[in-house]
């Protein structure tokens, strides 16, 4: 038999995670690899056991770390007032940080 103290609803898993309440089931949703045995349905009413909290945790990338696979590339402008000039410099992060002034 299980143990129900093991089981949480997904909101309470948000919580537990200091996540908003939907920020479990989005998550699910959102990542086709998460295994199945550790959600529960009963009535419509979904659950997940604690190692899913735990298998969550471990395949949450770290705050400030994109999560997706893709490159990330970035833009940015940078207006610096040197002696009453405006040069504009042009960052691209794309795995490494380059520099080209404009």
């Amino acid at each position: 038999m299980k143990n129900i103290n093991d089981w949480h609803t997904l909101a309470e898993a948000s919580r537990i995670l200091g996540k908003n309440d939907r920020y479990v089931s989005n998550w699910i949703k959102s990542h086709n690899d998460f295994p199945n045995p550790m959600l529960m349905d009963i009535s419509g009413k979904k659950f997940i056991h604690d190692k899913g909290i735990e298998w969550i945790k471990e395949h949450t990338k770290k705050e400030g770390v994109h999560a997706s696979s893709d490159v990330l590339a970035v833009d940015k402008f940078l207006k610096l007032t040197v002696l009453g000039k405006h040069p504009t410099y042009h960052f691209t992060c794309e795995g490494s940080t380059t520099l080209a002034r404009v």
